[in-house]
């Protein structure tokens, strides 16, 4: 594995919310940017989804998403990157506040870690997984036709991309993996990864954050003319 140098979470814990309701694709994305601007310390989120979504980069055009998958509920995200089917994948997010050093880097070496700190979970957990260490021409605007620099593959193919967003309040970075048998309990071996302090594992979310979202989701993420895009910058 190509090792990067341990860039730790502070040191705060680290809360794990392992979330068991599959919640509908607008929903999803607002909790995402409501725990951001709220968050007092680095929160991971693992979630599934609710219907066959597919997420689209803040950039991406809505017509190529339709035209790659045709009929499927689409929903816009607050990150950047390219076209991602959720029908069957594992997704996360890993939200760390500003005062965190690693919400401050650099993109290049924000994403490196994180999936540095992913290719060792899975690799604990059994599958030889790996960094990419050049980009593959992909198809379009589609995730996961080739990986980008420090995407997470096993055996030269991509299983792990993700797109990151940085606002006042800190970092938001937000990952699928797919095309492999997900290992139980990688939510808890990645964040024993991506910190080696204490590791909370519960329910982080309060009622002002799921009211936030909700709110969100009437003000953006469920309205036609944020589908429609690109959505301008912001944060």
């Amino acid at each position: 594995m190509k090792e990067v140098a341990a860039f730790p979470l502070g040191g705060w814990p680290l809360a794990v919310w392992i979330d068991p309701r599959p919640r509908p694709g607008p929903l999803l994305m607002a909790l995402d940017e409501a725990l951001l601007a709220r968050a007092g310390s680095p929160v991971l989120r693992c979630y599934r989804w609710k219907g066959p979504w597919v997420s689209i980069g803040c950039f991406v055009p809505r017509s190529e998403a339709e035209a790659a998958f045709p009929g499927r509920p689409l929903v816009r995200r607050w990150t950047g990157g390219g076209i991602v089917d959720h029908a069957d994948d594992w997704t996360y997010s890993l939200v760390i506040p500003r005062a965190d050093p690693l919400a401050t880097a650099g993109t290049a070496t924000s994403y490196r870690t994180i999936h540095s700190a992913l290719a060792r979970a899975l690799t604990a957990c059994g599958l030889a997984a790996d960094l990419a260490d050049a980009p593959v021409p992909g198809r379009g605007g589609l995730c996961f036709a080739g990986p980008v620099l420090a995407d997470v593959v096993c055996d030269g193919r991509k299983v792990a991309g993700a797109a990151q967003r940085r606002t006042r309040h800190g970092l938001l970075h937000q990952g699928s993996l797919q095309g492999i048998t997900i290992p139980d309990g990688l939510a808890e071996t990645l964040a024993s990864c991506l910190h080696p302090g204490p590791v909370t594992i519960g329910q982080t979310t309060t009622r002002e954050v799921v009211r936030a979202a909700r709110l969100l989701v009437l003000q953006r993420y469920g309205r036609p003319e944020w589908l429609d895009g690109p959505a301008p910058a912001r944060g």
